[in-house]
């Protein structure tokens, strides 16, 4: 397998079917210091590369459903007005239905 490397921030990758954030340059994320913290628990929950450099297509999904999740969890015990049914709309519109808490 061959490596491939990135022509925006030259980090190297594997070779197969992968989704690539640049670690650095202009085309990086610039996240606050918390959400990157964040982000390095959710990694760590589906056992994947920490290193920002490279994640699985299977890993990457698994990390929209617990950010999707972490979204609605926030929606359903914020005092906003209709604060469940958004988050009742965005599990559904991402189809994920197993991870309400009870307002």
């Amino acid at each position: 397998m061959k490596p491939i490397t990135c022509p925006h921030c030259g980090d190297t990758y594997p070779d197969f079917d992968v989704a690539h954030v640049c670690s650095q340059g202009p085309l990086a994320p610039k996240l606050k210091p918390k959400m990157n913290e964040r982000i390095r628990d959710l990694l760590a929950q589906i056992e994947t590369d920490i290193s920002g450099k490279w994640i699985s297509i299977e890993s990457a999904e698994k990390l929209i459903q617990l950010t999707v999740e972490e979204c609605a969890s926030v929606s359903y015990i914020s005092n906003f007005c209709d604060a469940y049914a958004h988050a009742s709309n965005l599990l559904y519109e991402f189809n994920i239905d197993n991870c309400r808490e009870n307002p």
